[in-house]
Formats: structure tokens, sequence, C-alpha cells
């Protein structure tokens, strides 16, 4: 019991400041869970890739 207690405790400890951080940033967990999945930090900007038309693709193949 007391184990099972402990391990609440270690959870609780290490959730309440990533609540803490994602209400201080402003965003929801979503965004702030997308952005992890990702690999980006909360503080860098997310560069967007860019994509090649589907002409340039058929070009690019022939």
């Amino acid at each position: 019991m007391l184990v099972v207690l402990i391990a609440v405790a270690l959870v609780v400890a290490l959730v309440v400041p990533l609540v803490v951080v994602i209400r201080a940033d402003g965003r929801g967990a979503r965004r702030w869970t997308h952005d992890w999945a990702q690999g980006t930090s909360l503080e860098l900007a997310r560069s967007t890739p860019v994509r090649a038309s589907r002409s340039e693709s058929v070009r690019m193949a022939s």
C-alpha cells in the first residue's frame, strides 16, 4: 500500500509542473503534445515543409 502511495505521489509531482507550463504558455495540452510528438520545444517555432506540386512530381518521375 505504501508503494502505491509513493507511486501516486511521484506521478502527481511530475504532472503538476507540466500542467503549470502548459497553462502559462497559453496553449492547450493537445497543441503541446503535438509539438512534443514532432520533437519541437515550446519555445521554438516550427517550420512547415515545402511540398512539390503534383505537376512537378510528375515531371520529376518521368
